[in-house]
């Protein structure tokens, strides 16, 4: 009897630990255009995370390693430094979503792109992006699962 009131009492209390434990909620962090490149803002991103663009140019390159939505608000535009791809996807399950999308380099060796999905990129998504004045629009390598609708270029 003792050792089922201990247990009882250590599922209360783990369940009672459990409830008043703040969960980790998925953000939005909103970025306005300007001179600041975009790079810093997805690497203070978490996995879940949101990073919406306001409508107007941003700087690019980037490089997304961990699960989070890029999302762009009408007219928000990533503009590259014209060397290398100007969005590299190289985690699982990220969304890049509504932007414009211009500026790579002109590597062939390299197949700069405007969005660029490495073998990480499992589960990720493409979708209503433009894209414009890329050498590539979207270079797809040995990326299983992956979504793209509405391309542009």
């Amino acid at each position: 009897m003792q050792r089922l009131q201990t247990w009882a009492t250590w599922i209360a209390v783990t369940l009672l630990v459990v409830s008043q434990t703040p969960m980790a909620a998925a953000g939005e962090i909103r970025v306005v255009p300007g001179e600041e490149p975009l790079q810093p803002v997805i690497d203070r991103a978490r996995d879940g995370d949101t990073v919406s663009l306001g409508s107007g140019t941003h700087r690019g390159p980037v490089i997304i390693d961990k699960s989070i939505t890029l999302m762009g608000e009408s007219g928000a535009h990533l503009n590259g430094d014209g060397e290398g791809s100007v969005v590299t996807i190289d985690g699982p399950n990220v969304v890049v979503a509504g932007i414009i999308v211009t500026g790579s380099g002109s590597s062939h060796e390299t197949i700069d792109s405007g969005i660029k999905l490495t073998e990480l990129a499992t589960a990720s998504q493409v979708l209503d992006n433009r894209l414009e004045g890329n050498l590539v629009g979207i270079d797809v390598h040995e990326v299983p699962q992956t979504g793209e609708r509405e391309i542009e270029e």
